[in-house]
């Protein structure tokens, strides 16, 4: 309850508070943001930007911005051909029905993959005795 009543406090007082969400980005984001920042900072006399400003700037301004090219851009870079599979896959199942491409490319996939038979083994007849038998069988009789 008094976290409550300290939130409603607090935003009696600055009615600029924002809803803040918090989001991870890559080390290398990280680091272009920074560099963008220290751009955007030398000689701004006016005023002070900070990261998640310059964030918050930048994903607002590129939403306004985006355009189909940008879109398939981005999933150009971040295709996944095992969640392509799945999605078919599960489209399959509700359908009945799998892409002509997919049935034929299975299919090559198959063939490519299939082991070869394998060869029969000879069965040891009275004929057929291998060659250490053999050999054994032929010394014991000298022998004799």
């Amino acid at each position: 309850m008094s976290t409550e009543k300290n939130r409603e406090q607090n935003q009696d007082k600055n009615p600029k508070t924002e809803d803040i969400v918090k989001i991870t980005i890559s080390r290398e984001a990280e680091e272009k943001l920074s560099e963008v920042l220290a751009e955007v900072n030398n000689g701004f006399d006016a005023g002070r930007v900070n990261r998640q400003q310059l964030a918050t700037w930048a994903l607002i301004r590129f939403g306004q911005d985006c355009t189909e090219d940008m879109i398939r851009s981005i999933r150009a870079d971040h295709f996944d051909e095992i969640a392509l599979l799945e999605s078919i896959l599960r489209r399959g199942k509700h359908t009945g029905e799998l892409p002509q491409e997919l049935k034929s490319a299975l299919r090559t996939h198959l063939k490519s993959t299939s082991a070869p038979r394998k060869q029969s083994k000879k069965s040891l007849t009275d004929t057929y005795i291998n060659d250490v038998n053999l050999k054994n069988e032929h010394i014991a009789h000298e022998t004799k």
